[in-house]
């Protein structure tokens, strides 16, 4: 039986590789990261991980006596600092705008980011400036009222 070369796909092929999926040369530029750097990842994650529940454990949390929600006025009740903003825009519009509509408006054009093309760059920037301005407005606005 006589097997011609040029029907034959792997005659050309080197021992050990096949014709059919060459092996792809190694670019000196670029690092493979999925064995070593995950693993390096995940080691320095876990040594992190470890050193905060170590500190916790080890000292005591400075806590208070319990709160007592009758003796506070509601003028002095105050929201985190990263809802400071929403609680600033419902003393002024509606619950259903200044407490769903905005938020949900400004996660969606954030989620929404990412999927800008890439030749639209000035478009990006232009909404990361526009978003951290107006939080910077916010905030200073509602540390004045």
């Amino acid at each position: 039986m006589v097997i011609r070369e040029d029907l034959n796909p792997g005659a050309d092929a080197r021992p050990g590789e096949s014709a059919a999926f060459p092996e792809t040369p190694a670019r000196p530029d670029r690092v493979p990261s999925v064995p070593h750097l995950v693993h390096k990842e995940a080691f320095a994650a876990l040594i992190a991980l470890t050193a905060v529940c170590l500190i916790s454990a080890l000292s005591d949390a400075p806590l208070a006596g319990p709160a007592d929600p009758a003796g506070i006025p509601a003028s002095h009740v105050k929201a985190p600092w990263i809802f400071v903003g929403i609680q600033q825009l419902l003393r002024f519009l509606p619950p259903l705008s200044a407490g769903i509509v905005v938020p949900m408006t400004a996660l969606v054009l954030l989620g929404l980011l990412p999927f800008v093309s890439p030749r639209r760059r000035m478009l990006t920037f232009a909404t990361f400036f526009g978003i951290t301005i107006t939080s910077v407005m916010l905030t200073v606005w509602s540390s004045l009222g």
